[in-house]
């Protein structure tokens, strides 16, 4: 005997809020202070993938030079520019020896450049960030203090610059806090989900342990996450979330909404592969993602079929609940209380732009740096 299909409805957006609450609050939950750190002695090489950056590498550049960490090299991989990126490195090379300017050739793609500059590079410990960042005085040292013995991996701390011009921006920043929020809480948990490009270090042996990026080259996207988790599925090294002020790193928003969709889909077009790499993680993004569809459809269904109007108020009320306890606890942390008057704003396009997101994703559209992209591969 078969059930109504409203009575299924109602069970299954009962369940689904259930299970997405639970998985906010075990976010919450590991969210915590690291205490496990060790003294900075190690040789660390900076490794960075640069395309068309030639009007913001001049400020991480800048910033590198600075840094309290002695023994340090930086790398930059000119991943075929054509706005005079390798010039800007270029006069920075002359001025510091410890800056080095290498240009891909033959191959090209972002895991293509950190992988030659990998391979060039005399570090023990490898830290990457993204082009267009900056840091603080002391990164370096702070990211390396949590190379305890048994770690192999560190996952860092990341936000949009403080400088919040519209709503745009607003809903950009809350939005990637919540993720750097999932990835600290599952960190704490001892099983991090993902990590950011903009903030991570590992040890170089790691890196050649578990194959570099040769079985995921073919992603445009995944240097992070991807070769996080083979490391995770390795069971050799513990991954550490670098919790410290001194560690965070920071970045400019998007340019527009296609852009920031644009990010968001590329990020999104990885998701499949979690099924293999990560399956607790995969079924949970399942979870968000219906979720939000729920919460899209069900009031329309309740506008145009009378669906129970209660199942609608009590899986909105506990989804607002858990999302603002998680941004309240993440936006004290950061630093970021002024973001509390857009929350009701991002609250209300999240679900869109999840949808959006969700169904672009796994398809592969997108563009990034000139490149399009079909089903996650270059065209």
């Amino acid at each position: 005997m078969f059930l109504p299909f409203e009575t299924v409805l109602i069970i299954t957006s009962l369940l689904t809020t259930q299970i997405y609450c639970f998985g906010i609050i075990w976010f919450i939950t590991g969210i915590r202070r690291n205490s496990s750190v060790v003294p900075d002695c190690f040789e660390v090489s900076i490794v960075i993938a640069a395309r068309d950056e030639a009007d913001r590498i001049d400020g991480l550049l800048n910033d590198l030079s600075n840094q309290s960490y002695s023994f340090l090299e930086i790398i930059v991989v000119d991943d075929h520019s054509t706005d005079g990126t390798d010039q800007v490195v270029k006069n920075w090379c002359q001025k510091d020896s410890r800056y080095k300017l290498i240009s891909l050739e033959e191959t090209e793609g972002k895991k293509a450049a950190l992988a030659k500059g990998i391979s060039s590079s005399d570090g023990e410990i490898i830290l990457t960030t993204d082009a267009d960042c900056r840091v603080g005085i002391d990164w370096v040292s702070a990211m390396v203090q949590y190379f305890t013995p048994e770690v192999g991996f560190v996952v860092g701390f990341s936000q949009l610059k403080m400088h919040m011009s519209n709503l745009r921006s607003s809903f950009e920043t809350i939005d990637f806090l919540g993720l750097m929020a999932c990835i600290w809480g599952s960190c704490g948990h001892g099983y991090p989900m993902a990590a950011s490009g903009q903030n991570i270090a590992f040890r170089k042996c790691v890196y050649e342990e578990v194959g570099g990026y040769t079985d995921i080259m073919h992603r445009i996207s995944g240097d992070d996450v991807l070769f996080m988790q083979k490391v995770r599925a390795s069971r050799n090294w513990l991954i550490s979330f670098a919790d410290s002020e001194k560690a965070y790193v920071a970045h400019p928003c998007s340019s527009s909404w296609l852009s920031l969709v644009n990010q968001r889909t590329r990020w999104a077009s990885n998701a499949p592969l979690m099924l293999r790499m990560a399956p607790f993680f995969f079924i949970y993004l399942l979870v968000a993602y219906l979720m939000n569809f729920l919460s899209l459809a069900l009031p329309i269904l309740y506008l145009v079929s009378r669906f129970p109007l209660w199942t609608i108020t009590v899986m909105l009320f506990f989804k607002l609940t858990v999302e603002w306890m998680i941004f309240s606890r993440i936006s004290k942390l950061a630093g970021r209380s002024e973001l509390k008057r857009s929350w009701p704003f991002w609250a209300m396009l999240h679900p869109i732009c999840v949808v959006l997101v969700g169904l672009m994703g796994p398809l592969g559209l997108f563009r990034w740096k000139r490149r399009g992209q079909r089903w996650g591969r270059t065209l």
